[in-house]
C-alpha cells in the first residue's frame, strides 16, 4: 500500500494555530492522516505540519491521479518534480485555505510496481 508524505507550511507562530489549519486541510482531503507532526521553522519560527496518507491505488497511474486530485482539493498551480518512475513530488504556493504559505507532497513508487514496469518493457509487442 503506497504512502504519500505531505508537509504544509503555515504563517502561524503557534502549534495550536497550525493544528487548526491542518484540520481544515485534512477535512478537505477527506482521508485519514497518519503520523501527524508539528514543528517550528528553525529561522522564522512559523509552524509546519506533516502527515502521511495511505493509498489503495493498484497502479502507478492511479496513484499519480489520486495525488494530483488530492492536491487540487487544497490548492492549485502544483509543480511536479522528480522521476515519475521512482519518486514523484509536487509543491505549490497557492491555496484555498488561509494561512498556508507552502505545501508539498512526495511519494516513493513501490518496488513491486517498478518490477512490473521493467518486465513490461522487455516483453515483445504482440500483433
Amino acid at each position: 500500500m503506497p504512502t504519500s508524505f505531505w508537509k504544509i507550511s503555515t504563517n502561524t507562530k503557534t502549534e495550536e494555530k497550525c493544528k487548526k489549519i491542518l484540520n481544515k486541510v485534512k477535512a478537505l482531503l477527506n482521508q485519514p492522516a497518519i503520523e501527524v507532526t508539528y514543528e517550528p521553522h528553525w529561522d522564522t519560527k512559523e509552524f509546519s505540519g506533516s502527515f502521511q496518507l495511505r493509498s489503495n491505488s493498484s497502479s502507478k497511474e492511479e496513484l499519480m491521479f489520486e495525488l494530483i486530485l488530492l492536491g487540487q482539493q487544497i490548492g492549485y498551480d502544483w509543480q511536479l518534480n522528480g522521476s515519475i518512475d521512482r519518486q514523484t513530488s509536487a509543491h505549490s504556493t497557492r491555496f484555498m485555505v488561509s494561512g498556508i504559505v507552502f505545501a508539498e507532497w512526495h511519494v516513493d513508487i513501490p518496488d513491486e510496481w517498478l518490477d512490473l514496469l521493467r518486465e513490461s518493457k522487455h516483453k515483445p509487442l504482440e500483433d
